[in-house]
């Protein structure tokens, strides 16, 4: 265990980090019974907010397993779980994913019009959590499907209050259709993203 409670494994090809939050001993042995925990996949390149974003979780007390991709690129392959993310044990089908906007490779804007040709798009609990506040940003983002659009706050308890609010809405309050992995398999999926390598 890590200093502030993390689990930490590195996914497929050191491609995606995997961290597992747990708190009590009782937690470890739920998640040993494979109780189910939520999946919350954040897409963000800056290392200081994945930090940030970790703590918060956990200060928080979100119990969750948290999977970190660094660009949009690997964000839809994840999604996709195709490449180094097909197996499913290493890359579970989220619950939540955090989406920042700025990114290599890929940026959060081009990541939901990729995401767009998913016939399960409608599924996915995207919320974009970025520095940009831009009117464009926003009404596009809204317009792409995102489910709700966040400013980054400026001081770590602004992040914690976040979290705090994350956790009692979606993992407490919300009813999600579980994401169907047979869905994102079809071929029509697929054959969206030939062009994607």
């Amino acid at each position: 265990m890590g200093g502030h409670g993390f689990g930490l494994l590195w996914g497929a090809d050191e491609k995606c980090q995997s961290v597992t939050i747990i708190k009590r001993k009782s937690d470890i042995k739920q998640e040993k019974t494979n109780t189910r925990i939520p999946v919350i996949l954040l897409v963000e390149d800056d290392v200081g907010d994945q930090e940030l974003v970790k703590i918060a979780l956990e200060k928080a007390n979100i119990r969750c397993r948290l999977f970190i991709v660094d660009n949009g690129e690997a964000a839809v392959d994840y999604i996709l779980r195709r490449h180094a993310f097909a197996d499913e044990m290493s890359a579970p089908s989220p619950d939540l994913i955090l989406l920042d906007l700025n990114m290599p490779k890929m940026g959060g804007i081009e990541v939901m019009r990729q995401l767009q040709s998913l016939q399960s798009v409608w599924q996915l609990a995207v919320v974009v959590l970025t520095t940009s506040t831009a009117r464009k940003d926003i009404a596009t983002l809204y317009e792409l499907g995102v489910k709700s659009y966040i400013a980054k706050p400026d001081t770590f308890s602004g992040y914690i209050q976040l979290f705090e609010t994350i956790g009692a809405y979606w993992f407490n309050s919300v009813l999600l259709p579980p994401l169907d992995p047979k869905r994102r398999h079809r071929s029509t999926d697929q054959d969206a993203f030939q062009g994607l390598t």
